[in-house]
């Protein structure tokens, strides 16, 4: 389903994946008798727990992906500058700017702040 919609293909779960988890979680929470929470509520908190426990490997398994992309990217950006005789492809993006920063924090959005913080 997350895999299909933000299509990271490290979200994609094969069925027996599916089943366990769910499983797993009804069954934990089969034993927790929560009177001050009605079933909906209950119901969309295992699903967060669901699919945090699922997704959560799979998403740092993307953003490590991707940034072994851009450092190899950026190494044959840099390869490509030292040899006066290779020219670079005009459809690789250029280098980051070097007059800000983007600091990425798992679960949030990637912000770019001027060198030294704010």
């Amino acid at each position: 389903m997350l895999a299909n919609i933000s299509g990271i293909q490290e979200l994609e779960l094969d069925p027996e994946e599916s089943k366990a988890l769910a499983g797993a979680a009804g069954e934990v929470m089969g034993h927790y008798n929560i009177a001050f929470i009605d079933d909906k509520t209950t119901a969309w908190i295992n699903l967060g727990q669901v699919m945090f426990g699922v997704y959560g490997q799979r998403i740092i398994a993307n953003r490590a992906r991707r940034s072994a992309e851009r450092q190899e990217a950026e190494e044959r950006r840099r390869a490509a500058d030292a040899d006066p005789g290779t020219q670079r492809n005009p459809n690789t993006p250029a280098p980051p700017s070097r007059s800000n920063v983007t600091i990425q924090n798992p679960g949030l959005p990637a912000v770019n702040m001027p060198p030294g913080g704010l």
